[in-house]
This record gives structure tokens, sequence and C-alpha cells, in this order.
């Protein structure tokens, strides 16, 4: 279903929040099919199994992936040192914490 959606609306960002209820492998290999797809699994990208997440933002998702903090699930700051210690790459650091959110919500 998502993909027939996805083909009649490709000048449409979709963002995928949350996204721990879906099987990770299946969601990133959306993200991976169509460009206007971003995913932002929050406090899950800490879970067990969610290594994926870093790895495809490390190769292929730099541009797709928003960093979120959950607040005031967990603490602000304990998030974002917990996200800085799970090994993204240095120059995706800056479109997943800031850049990527900036383009989607400022899209027009």
């Amino acid at each position: 279903f998502f993909f027939q959606a996805e083909d009649g609306i490709r000048d449409t960002s979709v963002t995928g929040v949350q996204t721990c209820a879906l099987p990770i492998s299946e969601v990133v290999g959306v993200a991976f099919r169509y460009a206007n797809v971003y995913l932002a699994p929050d406090m899950y990208v800490f879970l067990p199994g969610s290594r994926a997440y870093i790895d495809a933002v490390n190769s292929f998702l730099a541009e797709q992936f928003l960093f979120g903090t959950s607040f005031p699930f967990r603490p602000m700051k304990q998030t974002v040192d917990d996200f800085l210690a799970l090994g993204v790459a240095e120059a995706a650091l800056p479109k997943v914490l800031f850049d990527n959110a900036a383009r989607l919500l400022l899209r027009r």
C-alpha cells in the first residue's frame, strides 16, 4: 500500500515519526526507494536492533533522517549525548541534527 500511495505523491514530503512500530529494515528500504520520505525514530533509535538506522545514515540516508529528542519522555541533554555516541558520521551530523528538518519545514 505505501508504495502505491507514494507513487502518487512524489511532490510531497512524507515524514515517518517514531517509526519503531514498523520493521526497521522495511522502513529504511522505503526511504531508500523514495527521496521524499524522511525518518525520525526519536528515542527509538536507542532500542536493540535499531543500529540499521545509523548504518543507513552513514551510507545513504543522511539527507532523509531527522534527529528528535522525544522530550519530555527522555531528558534532552541525555538524548543528545546518547545520539552523538551512536557513531553517526561527522559529515552527516549537521544534516541529521538541523539541516534536514530546516529543509523539510521550509519547503515550499
